[in-house]
């Protein structure tokens, strides 16, 4: 109830809200392609499942995880189905892969 008041109100969905671990994630579509924005509002690294694709934000394939730094971003065109990333619990490893803002 509370997205479809949010959505009708102009307001960003319940999708669009950063999770637990603190990761913001949007997937738009042009055509057969879709786009997944990751955002990391978090202070620490998380590690997201995603489709396979290329970061457009670094020009790396990225082969099922992205590692997002604290306040990193990526985004993913997705060359598979484009079903909805899942995210791991935050660690203190340093970071692999994302980029840093």
């Amino acid at each position: 109830v509370l997205d479809r008041v949010l959505r009708a109100a102009g307001l960003a969905s319940g999708s669009d809200r950063p999770d637990a671990a603190g990761v913001e994630r949007v997937q738009r579509r042009r055509g057969t392609t879709s786009y997944l924005f990751l955002l990391n509002h978090g202070a620490g690294d998380v590690t997201v499942d995603t489709p396979s694709g290329t970061d457009l934000c670094t020009g790396r394939a990225v082969t099922g995880t992205v590692r997002l730094p604290p306040r990193g971003v990526a985004v993913i065109e997705c060359h598979s189905d484009g079903s909805p990333p899942t995210v791991s619990p935050p660690d203190n490893s340093p970071a692999t892969e994302g980029n840093d803002l």
